[in-house]
């Protein structure tokens, strides 16, 4: 082996390090990614390049997995970008995508909208936000329209706990997990942003009680 495949080797094992932390499989994982990477780059369009959000002990970056593997993906991480090497997503990955969406809608209720294209940004011809239902998503998936399905907070109906968006080249799932957290603000108030406002409001309770003294003082 040449000097060359050495220093290879070496950067790579560096590189394994730097993204996958301490775990005990990660050079069989950067392995089987650069082998999934090589036959997406040949035509096999079963596999998507991955963004999920930094982890402890590893690094915010992109890697290769199937795409049936997305739920699990969008079920573990917070925040994951699935991006297809350039092509609309095949077919088989729109039924796919669309069963799953389908499923995930049957869970809960939600807002579903179909934004234009990138070919139709602009037109002023074209709604920019349209409501549509479930039955119209496939469609909607073909024609290359924005999908974009919003999950209210149980807590808080205003406010959105998931927020996924679908074009022809790319999906993204957003979580807010905060959203759908019960607390009791009682046990908020001797510290962060609850603290705060406990602060501000006491203030402005002082500073109305001095005026009302120096107005029956003085007039």
């Amino acid at each position: 082996m040449n000097m060359q495949a050495n220093d290879i080797i070496q950067k790579f094992l560096e590189r394994v390090s730097s993204v996958y932390g301490t775990l005990e499989s990660r050079e069989q994982i950067a392995l089987n990614e650069a082998r999934m990477l090589w036959l997406a780059w040949r035509g096999n369009e079963d596999y998507l390049t991955v963004h999920i959000a930094s982890e402890k002990g590893k690094e915010s970056a992109w890697q290769i997995i199937p795409y049936c593997k997305l739920p699990y993906f969008f079920d573990k991480y917070e925040s994951v970008e699935a991006r297809t090497f350039g092509n609309d997503f095949d077919d088989h990955i729109v039924t796919f995508l669309y069963n799953y969406i389908r499923n995930e809608m049957d869970k809960a209720a939600v807002e579903l909208y179909a934004e234009p294209n990138y070919e139709e940004i602009g037109n002023p011809s074209v709604p920019v936000h349209v409501r549509i239902e479930a039955i119209d998503l496939f469609d909607n998936i073909k024609s290359k329209k924005i999908i974009v399905i919003k999950w209210p907070s149980n807590e808080t109906p205003e406010l959105f706990s998931r927020i996924l968006v679908l074009s022809a080249t790319s999906i993204k799932n957003s979580k807010f997990p905060g959203l759908e957290k019960k607390f009791d603000p009682r046990q908020m108030g001797g510290k962060g942003f609850m603290k705060f406002i406990k602060r501000e409001e006491l203030s402005s309770r002082r500073r109305r009680k001095r005026s009302l003294i120096r107005w029956v003082l003085h007039g």
